[in-house]
């Protein structure tokens, strides 16, 4: 099962990563032979080529088999690959089961190659079919391959099926280097749907892959998403999932359906996943369905599942939701840390239940919010009611420059036993909103919340709306309720942070903490630093390893924890000889200086 504990990652960008997997040299290309994947060991490897024939042997480049049709009635054994012209484009899809394993079948360690040669990716164009069903077959690796379809019927790009009774885990699947376009169901789906909870896939990976302009079919009530997983129960489907450095943008959902669509990444139904240096963007724009609406980057369903170093930005909804992150129902000991989420009509992050879908021990660290919920919450909403508890939303740095007034940093229901400490909520505008919010006449009770610091500028006031009182003050915000309060001590701030420049960070094409350092690192001289909760304060959690910005935690200064998502002891303020760190200045002006 993945391990909670954070993932330090290469520095490769996702444009590389998708690069390299498109060419196939990231998990099983030699150098010098770019998608050119052979059996080896003595394997065999079948070509296919728009000017080969199938009455050929195909065994060679010189003899390849020409059409899809003759790749699916193939008998595959271990160490065997397929691979089709690259640049080529081929008519059909491919479908593939168990009549094509024959009695020495593809093993973990020799699996079946399904890809290209040459020079490019082929592409299989599937028409109003799903692009490739794979139907109760493991120990499979499909690369470096296009899947088109024509868009506008119910079709899946890239499916692999699962319907197999009692606990049967199919083993070795891996996607990599994908493009996957115009297909009005799921882009990539490992679909377990139609299995006992018991039975789906055991540790698959989906690397490298895009998926855009899916998930744009009403799908009279079954959702849709662009990359997922699906099953039929919270007990885990699927096992040890990883999805890394994929796209998924443009999947629009549609409108009138019953249930969501327009999704970018999702686990459902998965025990022990993670979902890493991944983006979603501009997904879920004609979804209006009122029941629950699209999401960037989500989990439900799941146990033990890790999101990280992903971006999600500029995802929408006709309706509800149309968040960054999710942490949604049916979850258990999930955690979204080191993301960074901007411009999403719904929250930046949420944690969310539902009746028969309980959420516990979520941990919600080290992320950054810009201008989340444009459509209203803002940027981290804690909900669910009692169904959520046990929630640890802890060093986070949210920025609200949106004009709703009803929106706050955080976003707070009765969820019960969680905890909301040291974060950074920045509100800047006069319409930006609040620090805090819960719906009307709510008050969380269950929720501990200390450590934080709260800065409004640029015209906003102290305003923290809670159980539809507006409190205007700390003090008697914490006369009625007692919060920020540790040993009878306050234990909160109230001033400015003094981030590099905040509400301007950009679109960073994934996680890319040199360039986002530049808008939310703390000044030298912050207040923010060393005056943050310890782990017993917060409630035996384990802050750390890292910070967002990959600095050490702890630090050496204070009780050696910050507030926010950088936990380091602070760099160059961007302005010498001024007070006001927001605006950027000359480089050659910069001094190292601690007030």
């Amino acid at each position: 099962m993945i391990s909670r504990r954070s993932l330090v990652l290469a520095g490769t960008s996702l444009a590389g990563m998708i690069t390299q997997a498109r060419a196939g040299s990231m998990l099983l290309m030699g150098a010098g032979q770019p998608n050119m994947v052979g059996g080896g060991g003595g394997g065999t490897t079948y070509y296919v080529s728009n000017t080969g024939s199938d009455s050929n042997n195909g065994t060679s480049p010189a003899t390849p088999w020409q059409t899809i049709g003759k790749v699916n009635a193939g008998v595959y054994s271990a160490n065997t690959s397929v691979l089709f012209n690259g640049g080529q484009t081929f008519s059909g899809a491919l479908v593939l089961g168990t009549a094509n394993y024959s009695g020495t079948p593809p093993t973990t360690a020799q699996p079946l190659i399904i890809g290209s040669y040459g020079t490019g990716n082929a592409t299989i164009s599937s028409g109003s079919s799903s692009g490739l069903v794979a139907t109760n077959i493991g120990n499979i690796t499909v690369q470096s391959l296009n899947f088109n379809g024509t868009g506008g019927t119910l079709v899946h790009g890239v499916q692999f099926v699962c319907s197999l009774s009692g606990a049967t885990k199919l083993p070795g699947v891996t996607l990599s280097g994908l493009l996957v376009t115009n297909y009005g169901f799921y882009g990539i789906i490992l679909d377990a749907s139609s299995a006992p909870a018991s039975a789906g896939y055991s540790s698959p990976v989906v690397t490298g892959c895009e998926v855009h302009h899916c998930s744009n079919v009403n799908t009279s009530g079954a959702s849709s998403t662009g990359l997922a997983t699906l099953g039929t129960g919270n007990t885990g489907n699927h096992t040890n999932v990883t999805f890394t450095g994929c796209l998924v943008h443009d999947c629009n959902g549609a409108a009138g359906d019953s249930s969501f669509n327009g999704s970018g990444i999702a686990l459902f139904n998965v025990a022990g996943g993670l979902i890493t240096q991944c983006i979603a963007h501009d997904n879920g724009v004609n979804c209006d369905a009122a029941s629950g609406g699209p999401v960037g980057i989500w989990c439900s369903g799941v146990s033990s599942v890790v999101i990280q170093y992903c971006e999600s930005y500029n995802n929408k909804t006709a309706a509800a939701d149309g968040g960054g992150f999710d942490i949604d129902g049916g979850s258990t000991n999930c955690t979204i840390q080191y993301c960074y989420s901007h411009g999403n009509y719904g929250p930046g992050v949420l944690v969310f239940a539902y009746s028969g879908g309980n959420n516990s021990g979520s941990i919600v660290r080290y992320n950054i919010s810009q201008n989340d919920g444009q459509f209203g919450r803002g940027g981290i909403a804690l909900q669910g009611g009692s169904l959520t508890s046990g929630a640890k939303i802890y060093g986070n740095t949210i920025y609200q420059g949106t004009t709703r007034t009803t929106n706050g940093c955080m976003y707070i229901d009765a969820v019960s036993s969680s905890t909301v400490a040291n974060n950074i909520f920045f509100v800047s505008g006069a319409s930006a909103g609040n620090l805090i919010v819960t719906p009307n006449f709510t008050n969380p009770t269950g929720v501990g919340i200390i450590g934080n610091c709260y800065f409004p500028t640029g015209g906003a006031a102290f305003s923290i709306l809670w159980n539809s009182t507006t409190y205007t003050t700390m003090a008697s915000w914490q006369t009625a309720y007692s919060k920020e309060i540790v040993s009878a001590a306050n234990v909160w701030v109230q001033a400015n942070p003094l981030l590099a420049n905040p509400g301007n960070g950009p679109t960073t094409n994934g996680y890319n903490p040199t360039t986002l350092g530049q808008y939310y690192k703390l000044a030298l001289n912050s207040p923010c630093i060393g005056v943050g909760m310890t782990n017993t304060q917060i409630g035996g959690v384990t802050q750390g390893p890292l910070d967002y910005f990959s600095a050490s935690i702890p630090n050496a200064i204070g009780s050696g924890y910050n507030m926010g998502a950088d936990g380091s002891t602070g760099q160059v303020p961007p302005c010498s000889n001024s007070l006001d760190f927001s605006q950027a200045c000359n480089s050659a002006n910069l001094t190292a200086l601690r007030l």
